[in-house]
This record gives C-alpha cells, sequence and structure tokens, in this order.
C-alpha cells in the first residue's frame, strides 16, 4: 500500500481528503471541475492508482460524478438533475429463463442506484435478431450493451463488428476470449471440474455426465472438456460415462421422445453410475426414466448446472443445484459497463464462481437431504 514518505496514512487517502477539501470550498461552484487524474497525480508525485481509487470511494459515497471525456465533478441536488441521463441495451436471447431473470434483476438493482435507464431486447435465440438488435443499439442513443449471445460454433461477423467498434459492451453469462470485449460469466470448465470434486469429497466415485454436445458451442465444449479434465486427473479416465446429447435439435414430439431415448439408453448401459452431473434440459426425462425403473432414491445424486424452473416438482431426494449466480453476474457486468462508459475502465473478464445448493422441491412428501454434506 502506498504511503506518503512522512506519514503513514496511505497516500490514497491523504489524495482523498484533498479532493474532499475541494469539494468543501467549491460547493456552490456549479462550474468546477476537478484536476484531471495525471494532474493530481503529479501533485502528489504518484502513479494514477491511488488517484483513481480516491476518485472512486468519492462516487461511491455520492460526494462526485464523472462524465466521460469531460472529467469529474461535484454532486449536488441540481447537478444530478442536470446530468444527462444514459441509456444501456440488455440483449438477452429468452426472458422465460429463471437464469435470464435473476440476471436482470442484477442488472437492474445496480443500474438504478445510478439513474441509468434499462431497454431489454430479446433475441429469441436467433442469430439474425441478434444482428438486427445490434446495429440498433449501437445507431440509436444507447451508451453502452449488456449482451448474452445467442450460441454460435464461430464468432458472428456482428460480435467481430462489436469487438472492432469497441462500442462499451459487456458480455454477460458467457466468455468470449479472444475478442477486445468484457465479460462476466461463470466459468463452465471450472463449474464441471469442481462438481466432480464436490461428489468425491461426498464419496461419491461413479461419475456420469449428460450434457449438450460439446461441438454445438464453445461454452459445452468448455464444461466437457472440464469434466474430462476432472477425471483424468482422479481416475485417469476421461469419456467412460460421458453422454453428448442434442437437445437443441429441432423441437417435435418425435425429437422430445429420440432425447428421452438417448438418456435412458445411456443410463441402461450404466447401471453402476452413483451420481450424474448433467443440464436442466435433461432432468425431466432422468426424473422419468428414474421412475420407470423404480429406482431408490438413495442411488443417484444428481448435480444439475443452471436454474431449477424445470425441477421445482421433482420429489428427489439428492439433487444438487449447480449455481451460476445470475443476480451477482447480472449486477457486476452492469457495474463493469457503467465504470467503461464514465470512467474508461480497462477491459475486464470477471469470472463468478458458482455454488452448490440443495434442491427444495415444492413437493410435501419427501424426507430431508441426508446422504451428503451441503455447502452453502
Amino acid at each position: 500500500m502506498l504511503k506518503n514518505r512522512t506519514g503513514s496514512e496511505p497516500l490514497y487517502k491523504q489524495i482523498k481528503n484533498y479532493l474532499d477539501t475541494l469539494i468543501q470550498q467549491n460547493f456552490n461552484n456549479t462550474e468546477f471541475r476537478f484536476p484531471s487524474e495525471n494532474q493530481i497525480a503529479a501533485r502528489f508525485h504518484s502513479s494514477r492508482v491511488p488517484v483513481i481509487q480516491a476518485l472512486k470511494e468519492l462516487e461511491n459515497e455520492g460526494k462526485i460524478y464523472r462524465i466521460q471525456g469531460k472529467g469529474s465533478f461535484i454532486q449536488t441536488e441540481s447537478s444530478i438533475q442536470d446530468r444527462p441521463e444514459l441509456h444501456i441495451g440488455m440483449l438477452l436471447p429468452r426472458l422465460y429463463s429463471k437464469y435470464v431473470s435473476e440476471m436482470i434483476d442484477g442488472a437492474k438493482s445496480y443500474l438504478e442506484q445510478h439513474n441509468i435507464k434499462l431497454y431489454i431486447c430479446v433475441t429469441d435465440d436467433e442469430s439474425q435478431k441478434e444482428k438486427e438488435f445490434i446495429e440498433s443499439i449501437r445507431s440509436m442513443q444507447f451508451q453502452g450493451m449488456l449482451f448474452f449471445p445467442v450460441i454460435h460454433n464461430t464468432y458472428s461477423d456482428a460480435i467481430l463488428d462489436l469487438a472492432i467498434s469497441k462500442f462499451p459492451t459487456v458480455f454477460i453469462g458467457r466468455n468470449m476470449p479472444r475478442l477486445n470485449i468484457s465479460s462476466v460469466f461463470c466459468d463452465p470448465y471450472n463449474q464441471a471440474y469442481h462438481a466432480v470434486e464436490y461428489l468425491l469429497k461426498n464419496e461419491r466415485t461413479n461419475i456420469a455426465f449428460i450434457s449438450e454436445r460439446s461441438d454445438s458451442s464453445p461454452f459445452y465444449e468448455k464444461r466437457m472438456k472440464g469434466y474430462q479434465a476432472a477425471m483424468q486427473h482422479y481416475f485417469h479416465d476421461t469419456n467412460a460415462l460421458a453422454a453428448e446429447i442434442d437437445f437443441f435439435r429441432e423441437k417435435t414430439p418425435e425429437s422430445d421422445k429420440a432425447i428421452e431415448a438417448d438418456i435412458c439408453s445411456f443410463l441402461d448401459k450404466h447401471p453402476d453410475a452413483t451420481s450424474i452431473i448433467t443440464t436442466n434440459l435433461a432432468i425431466v426425462q432422468i426424473y422419468k426414466h428414474l421412475i420407470k425403473k423404480q429406482v431408490p432414491p438413495g442411488k443417484y445424486t444428481i448435480l444439475v448446472f443452471d436454474s431449477a424452473e424445470r425441477m421445482d416438482f421433482i420429489p428427489y431426494q439428492n439433487l444438487i443445484i449447480i449455481d451460476q449466480c445470475p443476480y451477482k453476474i447480472g449486477y457486476l457486468a452492469a457495474e463493469q459497463l457503467h465504470l467503461q462508459i464514465t470512467q474508461h475502465a480497462t477491459l475486464q473478464n470477471i469470472d463468478v464462481p458458482e455454488r452448490f445448493v440443495a434442491h427444495k422441491s415444492n413437493s410435501t412428501d419427501i424426507s430431508p437431504i441426508t446422504s451428503i454434506n451441503i455447502q452453502e
């Protein structure tokens, strides 16, 4: 921590005190603008790091506000009323998902604190709609965009153009590391790797993995690689109990039956499995299979990626949600975008750790989970 040569107070605190003095001296001066970050750094013979820290604390305390390209100003009631209002677009694949709803709630929580207007656009998982909305947001009076992209095997032209343009954007729920765009996400590789470790800590060893096809998107490929890496590390075996199912095939009654048949066939081939790591796309079919086969409730421990909206009425005892913390992702993404717009913040890729949470069914006739320890 930087300190003054003659005192013990951290340097950023000294800078903050100096700025506080300027606020008191100029509070009624509506045209007062603080010295630039470089000017303040030169005054204290320091880098810009403690200056930025001091300004950020004052902004969080509501004493100052910052306008991109103009500088920092004293926050007063009149300045709040006169300040240009920020407008943010939020591009989402769908609205009916609990995961997405919680992500929206997190973003709104941050944006409402800072008087930022949020406009939501829904792509329905269609690449063409995504492209059109990106173009609309960039051409209208929006200062930035929160973006949950449609699943692609490769980067679309619209996303590549977005990266080149440097329009303030933060990916939410997805990480595209080769692009110069910030992201806030729960890493799929770590999710799967940690899920295997979680089961091992709870004495479950024959671990099956049922997922979307890994060639459908980099996201599902990373999940599969995380599972394979953990199985290789602990068992020197990568694929023995892994199944890749095409959940995103064209929706028809026949396709639903085919998905269920694929899952049942896999489980029948591996009766030695004692636990399953899967997606919420598969949980209903898995549960139907367990009922048909009259599998004892304690045989499997099931870990499920994503939110639990499809599982509210599944009375299965050993069901654990791998919570990707969408509320936190939405909140942090909104904060990161705001900093990009107002302070030219450095681009960041923020990995939000997953949590393992016991599923609480709405069914009333089941006993509590007792076979494993739950980490809240």
